[in-house]
C-alpha cells in the first residue's frame, strides 16, 4: 500500500521505535534537497504502526543565523531511552562551510528538545547505535582538506548518553555510510562512494 505520510516535506526520513512502541520519524521540513531557508529537521510520530503520522515537535533550531539549514541527521536511543539527534547543516543558499553538528536530546519522548553545538563540521547521517556497553556510534562524513579533496565516511562515538562525541574511526574514503552491528559483534558498513575535485 502506498500513500503520502508526510506532505510537501520529509527527505532523509529516519524511523525509530520508542520504549513505548510509539514510532518516530525525523524528516527534513522543506521539499527541496537543502536549499530551503529557516528550515529544520521535525519529529512526526504514528501510534498505528505507520498509517497516520502527527507532528511531535521540532528537533532543531539555528537562532544565531535565522535564514541557516539544518537538514543533515542521524537518530536514535541512548541506554536511558532518550531520544538523540545529531543534526548538521548549511548557510543560507547551501553555503559553505557547514553549520557546527547540533547535538538535541529528548528524555520525554520528542516533545521537547536540549540542545547544543559541537565543535565538530562533521555531517552525521542514518542511525545512532547504542552498544552493549551503552556507548553511541555514530556514521558521519565531512571533506578533507588536503587535495585532491575527497570526503571521508567516519565513525563518532559517544561515552555520555550522547552529549559528547569523539574518538572517530574511518571506514573509508566516501560519503554517506549506513553502518550495522551484528549479532556476532561483526560491523558492516556500506558507503557512497564520492570524491570532489574541487
Amino acid at each position: 500500500e502506498f500513500y503520502v505520510a508526510i506532505d510537501n516535506k520529509g527527505l532523509w526520513p529516519n524511523l525509530t521505535r520508542l520504549p513505548n512502541g510509539e514510532i518516530v520519524v525525523a524528516v527534513y521540513n522543506h521539499p527541496s534537497h537543502g536549499t530551503g531557508s529557516n528550515s529544520d529537521v521535525e519529529l512526526w510520530v504514528s501510534n498505528d504502526e505507520g498509517l497516520n503520522w502527527t507532528f511531535r515537535s521540532q528537533i532543531t533550531d539555528h537562532p544565531e543565523e535565522p535564514n541557516a539549514i539544518r537538514m543533515n541527521h542521524a537518530v536514535g536511543l541512548n541506554a536511558k531511552g532518550e531520544l538523540v539527534a545529531l543534526v548538521s547543516g548549511y548557510h543560507e543558499g547551501q553555503k559553505r562551510p557547514v553549520l557546527l553538528v547540533q547535538c538535541a536530546i529528548s528524555s520525554d519522548n520528542g516533545a521537547t528538545w536540549q540542545r547544543h553545538l559541537l565543535d565538530s563540521d562533521q555531517v552525521p547521517f542514518g542511525d545512532i547505535l547504542c552498544l552493549d556497553s551503552g556507548r553511541l556510534a555514530c556514521s558521519t562524513y565531512r571533506q578533507t582538506s588536503s587535495e585532491p579533496r575527497r570526503n571521508e565516511a567516519t565513525v563518532y562515538y559517544s561515552n555520555d548518553d550522547g552529549r559528547t562525541w569523539g574518538d572517530p574511526v574511518r571506514i573509508c574514503e566516501g560519503g554517506e555510510a549506513h553502518i550495522l552491528r551484528l549479532s556476532t559483534g561483526a560491523w558492516l558498513a556500506a558507503a557512497r562512494s564520492s570524491c570532489v575535485d574541487r
